[in-house]
């Protein structure tokens, strides 16, 4: 009996290191989304709000703070690049300087 009782003490401290461990886990997560400042639970350094990556300087730093504005300018002048490729293609291109002279020499396909 004896024996029996130490095994569900054991099973029971599992059970409850396990517990304890889900519990640290829906703290933190509870305490990051929560705005009640009462909640102090130790969240992992990750995942910290406080800890700030470093700024950059130069002229990178432009491009970070003005990431979502540079993106939209960068596509736009990339969609009018490829629109005006497609639309205005060279009048010297291989193609239209072949069909010109055929038409010229009046051997065109008809």
């Amino acid at each position: 009996e004896a024996q029996m009782l130490k095994m569900q003490a054991e099973d029971s401290t599992r059970k409850v290191k396990q517990l304890q461990k889900e519990n640290k886990d829906l703290r933190w997560q509870i305490a990051m989304t929560s705005t009640d400042e009462s909640i102090k639970v130790d969240i992992p350094k990750h995942l910290d709000p406080a800890r700030h990556l470093p700024k950059p300087k130069g002229p990178f730093a432009f491009l970070v703070k003005h990431r979502k504005q540079v993106a939209i300018i960068y596509l736009l002048i990339l969609h009018f690049l490829v629109y005006f490729a497609l639309t205005h293609h060279s009048t010297k291109s291989h193609h239209h300087q072949s069909g010109t002279k055929l038409h010229e020499q009046g051997r065109g396909v008809y």
